[in-house]
């Protein structure tokens, strides 16, 4: 994603993991995103995920799609941090869409469902 995309991305309150394992915590250290299609794909548990984003200005929309050669069912969650300080940057990898962050400590997480597999997943940003 340009930096022209990025700044357009609105903040994010909510947060989600997935998971092709059934759990009630998050350990510190996870990675988490504000991108719940994002999350599904990560539950199916992937070696290649691959984000393609083209910005639609007419309609002033980002759409994203996400593309990952996983073959595990899973779950998504949403992670329910109460405190920023619970977030960090990646050390390394900002993800796909340089908006992901890692858990500082241990929170609770919220299943919010099983996750089919499915090679594809996509969503649209509203710009700012």
């Amino acid at each position: 994603m340009t930096k022209q995309v990025k700044e357009k991305v609105k903040p994010h309150l909510n947060w989600f993991h997935g998971s092709p394992t059934k759990l009630e915590v998050l350990m510190a250290g996870s990675s988490i995103t504000p991108f719940m299609e994002i999350a599904k794909a990560y539950s199916h548990k992937p070696e290649r995920l691959e984000l393609s984003v083209l910005e639609d200005t007419e309609n002033e929309l980002i759409h994203v799609e996400v593309k990952h050669d996983g073959n595990m069912p899973g779950f998504i969650y949403q992670v329910m941090i109460s405190d920023p300080k619970e977030l960090r940057k990646p050390d390394e990898n900002l993800g796909p869409l340089g908006e992901e962050k890692v858990t500082t400590q241990e929170v609770t997480l919220r299943l919010i469902g099983k996750t089919e597999v499915r090679d594809t997943y996509s969503f649209d940003l509203k710009e700012n």
